[in-house]
């Protein structure tokens, strides 16, 4: 008879208590099976835009329910990441297991068969609604797009709708991030025309331009505009909680990019990459990204604190759309129409 080793009974029991945690009923098996495999290849190299400290803290709570897996991330955009996932293709190379991105920019990863089919739900028993293209990309974030202020310029209740911006008392306060991605999501509820009509009506009160939801943040902060249109509630949280003049509003509705997760074609460390985002996608991994990254789910039953704050003002979110070539046709009249204000 042959014993197992200590390392082997070991690397059980941690299998056998992640299926626990994060498996329901006989799925849990998979969880095992994954796992068992995720250790065996022993790396990921994972793609994503995010902080590079909040992410090595969201790493260090996966390694904790699955060690064994050397996690590597490589900070880079959405627009970037792709352009270099597409090059790499073209070389026949794969340098990236998993990576994540707005449903906004997943045109061309899903036209260029850039994502591997994985069954999320037979594997991992995740919840179908954070299921996507055919298993091609799995929901990992939230990224909700409110009306942000800063406080010591906005009082309280005196912007109550989008509309309000509008006014002449706002003209030069207003920030508006250049890509416009919000305002591409509220097509999905105002129509396509009406958002580029308030675009336009919004070039009476000269808004500020800038590149990116930190550097928006920032100018919110530092008292360079009084409203932000293009950051985050999750990086407001963070800035208020170091206690800058900061914050965000309710007012409906309120756009909401979904982050996903894909596993990359042809990937060195697939079962890794299955792993990582299917644990990003259950109860516990939530809940550990948002204790971590501030990041959360605004849709399905993994609620984040800022979507249970938002659902009970009566805030409407606004998803934006699943549909790939719909996203991209609107991204673009967005950008068209801001870039027209720089």
């Amino acid at each position: 008879m042959v014993f197992p080793t200590r390392r082997a009974l070991l690397a059980g029991a941690t299998a056998i208590a992640g299926a626990a945690a994060f498996g329901r009923g006989a799925q849990a098996a998979n969880w095992d099976a994954i796992a068992a495999a995720a250790r065996q290849e022993g790396k990921l190299v994972y793609w994503g835009p995010e902080e590079i400290p909040l992410v090595h803290a969201m790493i260090a709570r996966f390694n904790a329910a699955f060690p064994g897996i050397e996690v590597t991330h490589f900070r880079i955009e959405p627009a970037p990441a792709l352009q270099r996932i597409l090059a790499e293709g073209q070389a026949g190379q794969v340098n990236v297991d998993a990576f994540d991105m707005p449903l906004l920019y997943m045109k061309q990863v899903l036209d260029r068969n850039l994502a591997a089919k994985v069954d999320w739900v037979g594997d991992f028993a995740t919840d179908p609604d954070y299921v996507l293209y055919d298993g091609r990309a799995i929901s990992c974030w939230d990224l909700e797009i409110p009306l942000c202020i800063n406080t010591d310029l906005v009082q309280p209740g005196e912007i109550k709708s989008w509309d309000d911006l509008l006014a002449p008392k706002w003209k030069g306060k207003v920030l508006l991030e250049a890509r416009g991605l919000g305002l591409a999501v509220l097509m999905a509820k105002w129509g396509e025309q009406p958002v580029l009509d308030w675009i336009a009506k919004l070039r009476a009160n000269n808004p500020v331009i800038v590149v990116g939801g930190s550097p928006a943040a920032e100018a919110l902060s530092s008292g360079r505009v009084a409203v932000a249109i293009g950051t985050y509630s999750s990086k407001i949280d963070l800035m208020k909680k170091a206690g800058a003049p900061v914050d965000w509003l309710t007012v409906s509705p309120i756009p909401s990019l979904v982050y996903v997760m894909s596993v990359a074609q042809g990937c060195a460390h697939p079962n890794a990459a299955k792993l990582f985002s299917a644990w990003i996608a259950s109860e516990k991994g939530a809940q550990a990204v948002y204790e971590t990254t501030n990041f959360g789910l605004v849709h399905g039953h993994n609620i984040s604190p800022n979507g249970r704050k938002m659902r009970e003002a009566g805030a409407e979110i606004v998803l934006e759309a699943s549909d790939s070539d719909l996203n991209q046709h609107r991204l673009t009249a967005v950008a068209a129409a801001i870039g027209a204000l720089k």
